[in-house]
């Protein structure tokens, strides 16, 4: 995950300051609403993904902790190697040129949204999201449940120790 500051990372290399709105998922860095809209417009950055601050601050670290470019060569990741299963990019491919199976991972994710294992991983996290609510809703009934049987048992106690009271009075007396 990038060092999270609230600054455009476009204005603070010019000097300035601008507050962030926008995060660039291919540039990883943060952009005000200014230049969000160059970063739209401009040819090499138009086609990337951006989405809202907020929205990112949402995203657990296992996701943002994903990096984009190569740690080598500092190169955007296109490729992925079978055999070692890790993503690389155009110069790694020297070092990867006898492992086999190189693809690009614009082959890999084309079809992703339609393929097989896609398809049960959303059935499953349906099928989790209806249990946590059902375990949620039965909780919640439990809780209310354990509620009234402690006033009940409460109320039993109180009215045995008066009993017991109105028992020990009557016997003090009739002795």
């Amino acid at each position: 995950m990038a060092t999270f500051t609230s600054v455009c990372a476009v204005c603070d290399h010019r000097h300035q300051v601008s507050t962030s709105t926008h995060w660039c998922i291919e540039c990883e860095e943060q952009l005000c609403s200014d230049c969000k809209n160059h970063h739209n417009a401009l040819k090499v950055t138009r086609n990337h993904k951006t989405i809202p601050i907020s929205d990112y601050k949402l995203l657990p670290p296992v996701v943002t902790d994903i990096k984009q470019h190569c740690v080598y060569h500092n190169e955007i990741y296109q490729l992925y190697c079978n055999k070692h299963e890790s993503l690389i990019c155009n110069k790694c491919v020297k070092e990867h040129g006898k492992c086999g199976e190189i693809i690009s991972l614009d082959e890999i994710v084309k079809d992703i949204k339609t393929s097989e294992s896609f398809v049960d991983l959303e059935h499953t996290l349906d099928e989790l999201y209806t249990n946590i609510k059902i375990i949620l809703k039965d909780r919640g009934s439990n809780m209310e449940s354990i509620t009234d049987q402690k006033k009940k048992i409460s109320a039993e106690v109180c009215h045995i120790k008066i009993s017991s009271f109105n028992m020990s009075i009557n016997w003090k007396r009739s002795s």
